[in-house]
């Protein structure tokens, strides 16, 4: 199959439209991907792992552990408007 035609296939997968003039412009693009697609096909690959992730770091979250949070008094304490135990805030759905 003919690269433009490929180029067209794809745009149609995809539900792009593009005019003659856009393919000639996009056609070299995706023949120059194709040829860096090209040389890792023809790497030796044998043996390596697929990484989960590009960058090697380990997770530096702290763990979870339950402590006293802050009292519903001091919560509401500077809030503009309240009602008894919440904030009271402007309706946002009729």
């Amino acid at each position: 199959m003919e690269t433009k035609e490929i180029v067209r296939n794809i745009a149609n997968l995809a539900n792009l439209e593009y005019s003659e003039s856009e393919l000639e412009t996009l056609v070299p693009q995706f023949e120059k991907i194709l040829s860096y697609i090209a040389v890792i096909d023809n790497l030796d690959l044998e043996g390596i792992e697929p990484l989960p992730h590009i960058i090697d770091e380990l997770n530096y979250f702290r763990e979870d552990e339950p402590k006293q949070s802050v009292s519903q008094t001091d919560a509401l304490k500077n809030a503009p408007k309240k009602n008894d135990n919440f904030f009271k805030v402007p309706k946002v759905l009729e």
